[in-house]
């Protein structure tokens, strides 16, 4: 998430200039590159407690559920992330939701009030009680799922979701405790290296291109415009520091137009 905000503004205002591109298009041409190698990187919770607060919940018959803003097509890939490092055991105690009514829910979230984009919003899916939402309001959400009068607990990373919650369930909920859970986010601050985050994308970006991944050849054979000029600033950088740089990198570069390297 540190990185993700460190290169949307640094990218916006120079797709802006060059394409006439939003800051959410801007947003939205990142993460078509990001969701190509999502599943290659492995997570961990920062908290290894959690599992066993999860399972008490469970025990005494207290329902969790999780919200991802991440698109209903990284489902897959987050539970190939978490593979082995991360168990987690969310219980809505609730029957499953019909296809129906999650698609009633998503048609009544598609407008500016909960949503940045409704026509390009990826829409909801739900999977194993965790609720991807991609980027809709949290609050939006929760107000749909929840119903009145309940006591809610609610714990984000983010304090805009922490405000847009508190903000959406007064009134709905019986009580509301809306906390900002600080520690992941201010160790990532902590280690945040922008150039080191920035060769890991774009070895990733070369490889699956070399791989044939069907998504990135797809962004090279259009020229995505956050991927075409990326690619060819780092290069760019590369080469003017005088750094080695991969063969299948530069064979990327050369396939978007960005270097006159042919390997």
């Amino acid at each position: 998430s540190s990185w993700l905000g460190h290169v949307v503004r640094y990218w916006a205002p120079r797709l802006e200039a060059s394409h006439g591109m939003t800051y959410v298009e801007t947003l939205q041409n990142i993460r078509c590159v990001i969701d190509a190698f999502y599943h290659r990187v492995p997570v961990r919770l920062t908290k290894n407690t959690l599992y066993d607060l999860l399972c008490k919940c469970k025990e005494i018959g207290v329902p969790t559920m999780g919200l991802a803003a991440r698109r209903p097509q990284l489902a897959a890939a987050t539970w190939k992330q978490m593979w082995g490092t991360c168990e987690l055991d969310f219980e809505s105690l609730a029957d499953p939701w019909k296809v129906s009514d999650i698609k009633q829910m998503e048609d009544s979230l598609r407008t500016t009030e909960h949503v940045p984009d409704p026509a390009r919003w990826d829409g909801i899916v739900c999977e194993r009680d965790v609720w991807f939402i991609s980027e809709a309001n949290k609050g939006s959400v929760l107000r749909l799922l929840i119903e009145p009068g309940k006591h809610v607990v609610f714990a984000d990373d983010s304090i805009r979701n922490v405000k847009a919650v508190a903000a959406s369930l007064c009134g709905h909920a019986a009580s509301v405790s809306a906390l900002h859970y600080t520690a992941a986010s201010a160790a990532a601050e902590r280690k945040l290296e922008p150039l080191s985050c920035d060769r890991s994308l774009a070895v990733h970006s070369a490889t699956l291109f070399a791989e044939g991944d069907q998504l990135t050849s797809k962004l090279v054979q259009d020229r995505q415009p956050f991927l075409t000029q990326f690619i060819g600033e780092l290069v760019a950088f590369e080469e003017q520091a005088k750094n080695d740089v991969d063969p299948a990198l530069l064979k990327l570069a050369f396939r978007l137009g960005t270097s006159k390297v042919q390997l």
